[in-house]
């Protein structure tokens, strides 16, 4: 792989220095409008070579500096057609394009790019898909991640594991299923394989791409349940920074007798994010960061947290085509951890003995890359992160983890029918310390995936070759293959069909962690072997159009089989050794049906935004054993533990003049299964499992004012019943929480 990635390097380089031109640019300007009532458009993404970009402002114009010769100019905005032309300019040349874009009569315009690693409209993917953009995310107040995936249809966040479609369950938050991509590069820590939600750059969010189903012919190991893809932003034309200030305070429990804070004192959450985005010349710069203090409303869980991220890009002047860059992110906290309750009235808020530990964690992670996109020969991108995590405790299990991942891409597309997107990668891992010891991961692997386009077809299909080694523990390369295709009924009308093939490697953490946490105890378990499997589903997509609402319903079925599922198990595994191991349980299945509805726009002068989602599961092992996995659940029925059936999501948003009022509504019902050890030695989850048997309700409201273009003011109270619930055993949930955020821009 090093003599690859060097001759790789070598043809780029003189490549680059072949084709090299000492051009002098020109200037592109331009106004948008609309095709119909030839009214500006203010806001019109304008992309220029899909690498540089601007949108228009107030009065509808752009304006672009571009490197002499032929360019790609497309200009997108939701609700409207794309528009796209070619043209060609000379050194010092100004130029004027102008544009009028067609209403989409069923058209969302959402463009994503995690399905394929290139630019896709979303009803024309072949997979299930969903997007969160910013609005969302700002009009909920949400200060980690983990609070936007809780929107989203399908997905649910325990003890910081992702679940889609129930494909996880609760794995003590070892190992993954969903992988975590930034900017299309993973961001999992190296030990326990897992997601470090609180991480996340969320000031500065393009969008966030959500994939449901198998994606490991693209994105390897981890991604056997699915992806989710931070996608961030950089500057358009004008300067551009934004500050939000937040203040917040839980609400006393309605079982009094719960609290633990005096009556005078307050939990409170208090912070501010900041985002500064700008160009300069050739130089694309963004700078954002966040400080956050949470009192929690849980006895030791308390955190304080700062981060600091940039974004940089330049687009070489003399070379059309060429950029390079750094991202970069850096977090460093300090709290407690709460585990499980001491019981689930008195205690229900209150830690059990010997579960609390103090911790202070690092973490920082840098990503150069380099871009040449060549009008003839493709598109080639070399892209790097080093991943450092450091956790120190004081319950002896502190651990370092450095996680380098080198990837080259190279794609090329043909009359714009055809894209082929070919790459290798090289990723090498170091984990040392108390809790693991001394261990090293090395994984090397190949893909390659043809899309294409012929009428109302959209076909994919592609493979995936991966190596991995543990320590001495190698695993030989390993094949799966993906397919799909997405056909257009009619104008507004997508059906589609995919099968994707997926496999997951074992952690570190469960192979070899070690640990107590109260009376829990986790031992490792260094023979486990790769789980793998399939996904399947037919789904179809409706878009709609009522004046200048746009929206789309997507009803998806699915199937999801594994094979040597690895999942924690409760049992005696020796003389001395009693209680969790990550164990291969055997063989998986896990059935259901999806439902998302997407509205955005206005009924009049009144707006409705609305993202909700209806999904239901049947999960089940296809090998199952009434004697032995009826012992180690508390169900006396074929289910998979820690599973919600059903789940409900909505969230809602309308107003009036510069008014905004929104709820989100989610519902989870109950969970059937879980292990049998909880409800006999933990106080108090025998008697909830017993008396929560309808699920949970949980309901946040919201409002906004928008007093001028630059300020926002918004009053969130989440969980406004407050309701006390949790989301697997003896772990409370958020209390009802009010809070008070005012936004700026400048």
């Amino acid at each position: 792989m090093k003599k690859f990635f060097t001759g790789a390097i070598a043809c780029a380089i003189t490549f680059f220095g072949a084709n090299k031109i000492y051009a002098q640019s020109g200037e592109i300007t331009g106004q948008v409008g609309d095709a119909s009532n030839k009214e500006i458009l203010v806001g019109v993404t304008v992309i220029v070579d899909d690498t540089v970009g601007t949108s228009t402002n107030a009065t509808g114009f752009y304006r672009l500096q571009v490197s002499e010769g032929q360019h790609k100019i497309a200009f997108r905005m939701l609700g409207y057609q794309e528009y796209k032309t070619v043209f060609t300019i000379s050194a010092k040349q100004a130029l004027m394009i102008n544009a009028k874009l067609k209403v989409a009569a069923t058209d969302m315009g959402m463009v994503v790019v995690s399905a394929s690693k290139f630019e896709q409209k979303l009803n024309e993917v072949v997979v299930s898909m969903n997007v969160v953009k910013p609005q969302l995310i700002e009009n909920n107040n949400q200060t980690s991640l983990t609070g936007v995936m809780e929107q989203v249809p399908g997905v649910t966040i325990v003890d910081n594991q992702a679940n889609i479609r129930g494909g996880s369950g609760f794995s003590y938050g070892a190992g993954t299923r969903v992988l975590m991509l930034v900017d299309e590069l993973p961001l999992l820590a190296a030990d326990a394989n897992d997601v470090k939600w609180s991480f996340m750059p969320i000031e500065n969010i393009e969008q966030i791409e959500i994939i449901k189903g198998a994606s490991s012919a693209l994105f390897g190991s981890s991604a056997l349940n699915g992806i989710i893809n931070v996608r961030t932003a950089y500057p358009k034309s004008t300067p551009e920074t934004k500050i939000n200030f937040f203040a917040g305070m839980y609400d006393q429990p309605k079982d009094r007798r719960q609290r633990f804070w005096g009556k005078e004192d307050v939990q409170a959450v208090t912070g501010y994010n900041f985002l500064h985005s700008q160009q300069i010349k050739n130089l694309d710069l963004v700078f954002g960061g966040m400080v956050n203090n949470d009192d929690s409303y849980r006895e030791g869980d308390n955190e304080k947290r700062f981060r600091v991220n940039t974004n940089l890009r330049y687009r070489v002047k003399g070379l059309p085509g060429f950029s390079f860059g750094v991202n970069a992110n850096y977090q460093r906290a300090q709290g407690s951890t709460f585990f499980i309750w001491r019981n689930d009235t008195t205690g229900g808020l209150l830690a059990a003995d010997n579960t609390i530990s103090d911790y202070n964690t690092q973490r920082f992670s840098i990503d150069p890359f380099v871009t040449y996109v060549s009008p003839h020969f493709g598109t080639h991108k070399l892209k790097f992160r080093n991943f450092n995590t450091r956790n120190y405790n004081n319950t002896d299990q502190s651990s370092f983890a450095n996680n380098n991942y080198l990837e080259y891409q190279y794609q090329q597309k043909f009359a714009e029918l055809v894209t082929v997107t070919a790459g290798a990668v090289n990723q090498d891992a170091l984990i040392r310390g108390e809790f693991f010891n001394r261990h090293t991961s090395t994984t090397t692997a190949f893909y390659l995936q043809t899309d294409w386009k012929w009428n109302r077809f959209n076909f994919s299909l592609g493979g995936r070759m991966e190596n991995n080694v543990m320590d001495t523990i190698k695993i030989d390369y390993k094949p799966v293959l993906r397919s799909g295709v997405n056909v257009e009924l009619r104008k507004g009308t997508n059906i589609r069909a995919s099968y994707g093939q997926g496999y997951r490697f074992p952690s570190v953490a469960e192979r070899y962690v070690k640990t107590n946490i109260g009376i829990v105890s986790v031992f490792p378990n260094d023979s486990l072997i790769t789980e793998s499997g399939w996904s399947a589903e037919l789904g179809i997509q409706q878009g709609y159009k009522f004046g200048t609402t746009l929206g789309y319903i997507d009803v998806a079925v699915f199937q999801m089989e594994y094979t040597n599922m690895m999942e924690f198990v409760y049992g005696v595994w020796s003389s001395t050794n009693i209680g969790f191991s990550s164990r291969n349980i055997g063989n998986t299945r896990i059935t259901g049906v999806d439902i998302t509805w997407f509205n955005q726009g206005k009924f009049g002068k009144i707006p409705l935004n609305i993202f909700a989602g209806y999904t239901n599961i049947n999960p089940i092992k296809t090998d199952y054993n009434p004697v032995e996995d009826t012992v180690s659940g508390t169900a006396n029925f074929n289910i998979l533990k820690y599973r919600y059936r059903q789940m409900l999501k909505a969230d809602v948003e309308t107003g009036y003049g510069k008014f905004l009022i929104g709820a989100n509504v989610r519902y989870y019902s109950e969970m059937e299964n879980i292990d049998r050890i909880f409800a006999v030695f933990i106080a108090g989850v025998d008697n909830y499992q017993k008396t929560r048997t309808g699920g949970d309700w949980i309901t946040d409201v919201r409002l906004i004012y928008n007093a001028n273009a630059r300020v926002k003011i918004g009053a969130v109270v989440k969980n406004v019943a407050n309701r006390f619930y949790v989301n697997r055993p003896a772990n409370p949930q958020a209390l009802r929480f009010f809070s008070l955020q005012v936004s700026c821009k400048f």
